[in-house]
């Protein structure tokens, strides 16, 4: 589709002051953004020009829809500038992000990680592991007592015995991802001052069983980018360059037999296992777990899709995988925004109904470069070029 007139005529006007590109069209609904950029002459006071950054909505067909400013930056290079992030943020997000026909979305802040609801009968994670194959410390199961009620200070060592699982890995969306994934209905989140949210329990995550014992990943320079131009357009670096690669390993073998029983519960200390997955792991064993996944990237599941004899159960395994952006955390200060460029699943131990209980899976993402760091020399030139300051 062409693109609007007056979508057209901004993207011209806006890259004669700052060279890029200033327009996005929604893969999902087809709509238009545009960002106005407006340069004064110093006249506020500042030593440098000033740029104001105004968020323009074109319909599909070219009728307005609204605007909004986004803000004044009064530094230098403009790239520098709050304002100047937070608009070209609103461009790359829009792409993937827009879920309804209301352009004028106050996104939140999607470069920061944030974890989907820890509370497992919430069940926004694959259930935690069996205490057999992962068990607490024994400082912690030492002090534990079978009496109810517990006391304070067993309560507070239950508390301990579940803080194992955040040792662990993890993968889990982010939240424009799941904007556009999840959300169906965006009227259930619709506020009075019409913006949209997506809460922490609102989102999908999934936990490893094992940290992987190998962590490969390798990063090669994209000869085919010209440096000095490339920066003009940030879209060109969002394939990334950097490769991640480990294998992981799924245990539900004690699992099987414990779930059976009345009393699993007392497997997962401190930690209750909700009727969804109980039957999830004794019908599907890793499978389910790797369900998790699925809804990391697919977003979420359904039913009747027949691809699960029992027509009520839900699954987002629909024999494919988008690139939509998540967040890979393999510890605190190793964190990645990547996508999953494939995975390959090695089941390699069944129940007698051939359900998969151990389980390795080999997983590939490519990450995603952090574009409002590049460019920064071109921009100076730019500037020097424009306005004939060295700095």
């Amino acid at each position: 589709m062409a693109i609007p007139t007056a979508v057209g005529a901004i993207q011209t006007a806006s890259n004669k002051i700052l060279p890029g590109t200033w327009t996005a069209q929604s893969s999902l609904d087809k709509t238009w953004i545009a960002i106005i950029v407006t340069e004064t002459d110093g006249s506020l006071g500042f030593k440098y020009h000033t740029y104001k950054y105004e968020r323009y909505s074109d319909g599909v067909s070219g009728s307005k829809i609204g605007s909004k400013t986004i803000g004044v930056d009064a530094t230098f290079p403009a790239s520098d500038g709050k304002y100047y992030k937070e608009a070209q943020a609103n461009l790359k997000e829009y792409v993937i992000a827009t879920t309804d026909q209301t352009p004028l979305v106050d996104y939140v802040n999607t470069d920061t990680p944030t974890l989907p609801d820890k509370r497992v009968n919430i069940g926004r994670w694959n259930p935690p592991n069996h205490s057999s194959t992962r068990g607490v410390t024994f400082y912690v199961t030492a002090g534990l007592s079978t009496e109810s009620p517990l006391s304070p200070s067993q309560k507070s060592l239950l508390a301990t015995a579940v803080k194992y699982s955040d040792n662990l890995g993890k993968i889990y969306q982010t939240t424009s991802s799941a904007k556009a994934l999840n959300i169906k209905n965006v009227t259930q989140l619709k506020k009075s001052n019409g913006t949209f949210t997506v809460t922490p329990d609102k989102l999908w995550g999934f936990r490893f069983c094992y940290n992987p014992t190998t962590i490969t990943y390798s990063t090669s320079i994209d000869s085919s980018i010209d440096w000095l131009v490339a920066p003009m357009d940030p879209g060109k670096f969002f394939g990334g360059n950097t490769s991640v690669t480990f294998d992981l390993y799924l245990n539900r073998i004690a699992d099987m037999s414990t779930l059976q029983t009345d009393n699993y519960q007392a497997s997962y200390p401190g930690i209750e296992i909700t009727p969804e997955q109980r039957q999830g792991l004794l019908t599907r064993g890793t499978e389910y777990d790797i369900e998790y996944l699925y809804r990391v990237v697919n977003g979420n599941p359904k039913s009747g899709t027949k691809l699960l004899s029992d027509a009520t159960a839900q699954t987002a395994d629909y024999g494919y995988i988008t690139g939509m952006p998540f967040w890979l955390q393999l510890h605190d200060n190793m964190i990645f925004k990547a996508s999953l460029s494939g995975f390959s699943v090695n089941h390699v131990m069944f129940t007698e109904k051939m359900v998969p209980m151990l389980t390795v899976i080999t997983l590939s993402f490519i990450r995603y470069p952090e574009t409002n760091t590049t460019g920064d020399a071109k921009e100076a030139l730019t500037n020097y070029i424009k306005t004939g300051f060295t700095g």
